[in-house]
């Protein structure tokens, strides 16, 4: 999925909005992590989710008798939802909408810092401080590493985006090069 659809955030909204109502956004975050993570390792997960042959009746039996004891009851009642409307398959897409609007409901931000090597947790720290410094809120970063950075590390919150990889400055002094070269052609 691209991102998610505009049917998906209606459906993170409105489960957003029930498990704030009854309390229960921890418990109903928590699953939703954990369905997340059994769709991106299983295989077998995903193509049931996304597979529309299995009729209603059997596909609901299954989640019920899979999940009746394993989520809170918001959260099954939320996925039978999905099945009767037959859209288990953009289940992804919720569980993006749904966090994103429990981290803005808690003033978190997220961000993604990449770095060239792995990074000490020290020196992850120190630039999430940096950054929340910065007026960002408080911050929960995504770590990955790029050696193609060559070295440095480049960090995004929201839509800003801080580069300080090598791989970054030196396509910064390309096209620094490259406008002074084209205004010497035209000046010449």
């Amino acid at each position: 999925m691209n991102g998610p659809s505009k049917v998906a955030r209606r459906y993170a909204k409105a489960l957003y909005g029930a498990a704030r109502e009854e309390n229960r956004l921890g418990e109903v975050k928590r699953d939703l992590e954990g369905l997340r993570n059994v769709l991106r390792k299983s295989e077998e997960v995903r193509y049931f989710f996304a597979d529309r042959r299995l009729g209603h009746g059997r596909r609901d039996s299954i989640l019920t008798g899979t999940f009746e004891e394993r989520l809170d009851p918001l959260t099954l009642r939320f996925l039978r939802l999905l099945e009767s409307k037959r859209r288990l398959d953009i289940l992804e897409g919720i569980v993006d909408e749904f966090l994103l609007l429990h981290d803005r409901g808690a003033g978190i931000t997220r961000g993604e810092l990449v770095s060239a090597f792995p990074l000490e947790a020290d020196d992850v720290e120190a630039i999430r401080v940096h950054a929340e410094a910065r007026g960002h809120g408080k911050l929960l970063l995504d770590v990955l590493v790029d050696y193609g950075l060559m070295g440095g590390f480049r960090l995004r919150v929201g839509d800003q985006v801080y580069d300080m990889s090598i791989a970054g400055q030196l396509q910064r002094w390309k096209t620094r090069a490259d406008a002074h070269a084209m205004v010497e052609r035209e000046s010449a």
